[in-house]
Parts: structure tokens; C-alpha cells; sequence
């Protein structure tokens, strides 16, 4: 048996020490994969962006200010979005969820442009916001919450605007358009669903009698028990 002197022994044992926690350190693992998830509307609801036209006029009169996802409104178009109109030009248009610009897509003959937002990583799902001014560059970084845009005037002229958040996903069933709050965050599901159904609530109060002679489209009992969601998935094209 060797002996080793007690200094010598007590450097040794401080020397493993010291590489063990080097390896504990090299071995952690890695930070994980951001989702795609919706932490945010892309619209402040909260902060009164409306502009609100009468109810007996285009658009309210076929559609409510946040259009339901899924739903076939009277021009027999599923709604494959979340579409939000009748806005004050000009209004904040704030990224949903976290990544990279990886596209703008003019489009003068509205007067206006779509931004890809993707993953850094890539996935199954991809995300656009269409029908806005943009105030990020291609291969910009975005966080959720950040302003990459505002509201132009809808179709170069109109007194207000309109937006939509597109989803793509592609699943075992081909690409189709994902309902984007049936992807939210779940610690942020109840203030969001709270802020939609605050609207639903106030347009429905807004248009009143104007519904029952056809005038406007309000939302019916089913679009509030539901939520801004009529189904997960619609067709994409």
C-alpha cells in the first residue's frame, strides 16, 4: 500500500473536485427549444384602437371587428386569420410571439406589406402579418410585445384599417392555417381571452337593435362561449 503525505492527498482530492464540477458545468444541458406560441395579441385591444364605423356600413355590416377564425361569413369565405379590422390608421401592430423576420412581401396594390415571422429553428408552423406598415427588416429578431409595424389605411384610402395574423402549419394532413389562439401561451390564455371576449361584449353593445333588421354582424352566443376560435384548423388557400 502507498502512503501519501496528507498535503498531497488533500491537493488531490481538492484538484478532482475542482474537475468534477467542470464537468457538471460542460454537461448542462442545453436551454430549450422556443415555442411558437401566442403571448400577445398583435392588436392593444385594451387601449381603444377602433374605429368603429356605423352599423349599417361596410365592413360592419358583414363582419364584427375581430373576425372569428373558421367561421363562413356572407361572402361564403371561411375566415383563415385573426382578423382584426376597423382600426385607427396608424395603430401599434405588436409581434404575437417570438422570432425571425424572414420575408416582406410588398403589396402596393394595397397599399401595404405581409412580414414572415418564422422560428429561428424552423418547425411546423410559420406565422405572417398581413395588410401592415413595417418597421423591421429582414433577418431582424423580434420578441413578443415588440411594435414591428403599424395600420396603413385599408386598400390606400379608406378611413380605417385592418390586419390579420396568419398561421401555416404543416401537419399529416397537408399545409392548412392554424387558428393562432388555440396556440397561446397557457399563462397568458386567460388575460387574453378576457381582452377578447371585453370586445365582443362592447360591440355587441355597440350595434344593439341594428342586428335584428340585418344591418350588422354582431356575435352570437356561441362566438362568446367559444372564444374568437370557431374550429382549430381551416383551409389555408
Amino acid at each position: 500500500m502507498i502512503r501519501r503525505p496528507l498535503a498531497l492527498t488533500v491537493a488531490l482530492t481538492l484538484a478532482l473536485g475542482v474537475f468534477a464540477s467542470l464537468g457538471v458545468a460542460q454537461a448542462k444541458k442545453p436551454a430549450p427549444a422556443p415555442k411558437f406560441q401566442v403571448s400577445v395579441l398583435p392588436i392593444d385591444v385594451t387601449k381603444d384602437p377602433w374605429a368603429w364605423v356605423s352599423p349599417t356600413d361596410w365592413p360592419a355590416r358583414a363582419y364584427p371587428p375581430i373576425h372569428v377564425f373558421g367561421h363562413t361569413y356572407v361572402d361564403g369565405k371561411t375566415e383563415a386569420a385573426l382578423t382584426i379590422s376597423m382600426l385607427k390608421v396608424g395603430t401599434p401592430v405588436i409581434a404575437a410571439y417570438g422570432g425571425v423576420v424572414t420575408r416582406i412581401q410588398l403589396q402596393p396594390e394595397s397599399c401595404d406589406a405581409e412580414v414572415y415571422v418564422s422560428l429561428p429553428k424552423g418547425g411546423t408552423l410559420h406565422g405572417s402579418y398581413d395588410h401592415i406598415t413595417p418597421s423591421v427588416k429582414v433577418g431582424q429578431k423580434v420578441v413578443a410585445g415588440q411594435v414591428i409595424g403599424s395600420v396603413p389605411a385599408w386598400q390606400c384610402n379608406e378611413p380605417y384599417g385592418g390586419m390579420e395574423l396568419m398561421v401555416i402549419e404543416s401537419t399529416s394532413k397537408g399545409t392548412q392555417a392554424r387558428c393562432p389562439l388555440s396556440i397561446v401561451d397557457p399563462k397568458k390564455k386567460a388575460l387574453i381571452a378576457g381582452q377578447i371576449r371585453s370586445v365582443m361584449e362592447k360591440w355587441n353593445a355597440y350595434v344593439g337593435d341594428a342586428t335584428s333588421s340585418g344591418g350588422s354582424s354582431a356575435y352570437t352566443a356561441d362566438d362568446l362561449a367559444r372564444g374568437i376560435c370557431e374550429t382549430t384548423y381551416a383551409p389555408a388557400g
